[in-house]
């Protein structure tokens, strides 16, 4: 390996291990990542890449957890919403899109398919926190005071609305909702799903009263 290969290659280290918290490991990640590199063991080199200080979760991890698969890593980001209802949300709409089968109908609220905010209404009636009519997009505000607030800043749970769709926050930039007729009930980014800013609102911390429907 040519000596400015190296060199550099140690510069990079060093910074990302104290990025990293692991300042105090350098010498030992550095050992290994020039060791691993040398036998040309990819596997060993990104094991090595992965390894955080123990005040930061393992990269793994975070994936994992951003994905919502956490039985491996601890908690599911949907037991880390900031209210029992916003994780018995993300359960209920899920819930009722697979027994749909995903299926996307403009108007539809189930059983056997929905649109964005049918799915997001039929959820949060079967949670038993609103028993009133079918809130749509733009009449969702007006009628949501009775089981949520609105936020800054939207936490896993919280309900994402823009003027033209809904669904709910599932992870850092993820969105969970009936998206349209082609690709149906899916999990997006929320920065790409619609244009414009969206408002979060929280469900409240009540009970929820779980039906089948």
């Amino acid at each position: 390996m040519p000596v400015g290969v190296a060199v550099t290659m140690a510069g990079v280290v060093i910074l990302r291990q104290v990025t990293v918290g692991r300042a105090t490991a350098i010498a030992t990640d550095t050992r290994d990542l020039f060791t691993s590199a040398l036998r040309g063991d990819g596997q060993a080199v990104a094991a090595v890449s992965r390894r955080r200080g123990k005040n930061l979760p393992d990269a793994d991890a975070v994936g994992a957890a951003q994905e919502g698969y956490g039985a491996a890593y601890g908690p599911k980001l949907s037991e880390l919403a900031q209210s029992a209802n916003g994780a018995a949300l993300i359960t209920e709409m899920k819930r009722l899109a697979a027994v749909a089968r995903n299926r996307y109908v403009f108007g539809a609220e189930g059983p056997n398919a929905y649109d964005c905010s049918g799915l997001v209404w039929r959820a949060i009636r079967n949670l038993g926190l609103y028993d009133g009519s079918r809130f749509t997009t733009s009449t969702f505000p007006a009628v949501a005071s009775a089981f949520a607030s609105r936020v800054a800043v939207g936490a896993v749970g919280d309900v994402v609305l823009w003027s033209g769709h809904m669904g709910v926050k599932t992870g850092p930039d993820r969105l969970y909702s009936a998206l349209n007729s082609r690709v149906g009930i899916v999990t997006t980014t929320i920065t790409g799903t619609q244009s414009g800013e969206p408002s979060y609102w929280r469900l409240s911390s009540a009970p929820a009263v779980h039906t089948q429907n």
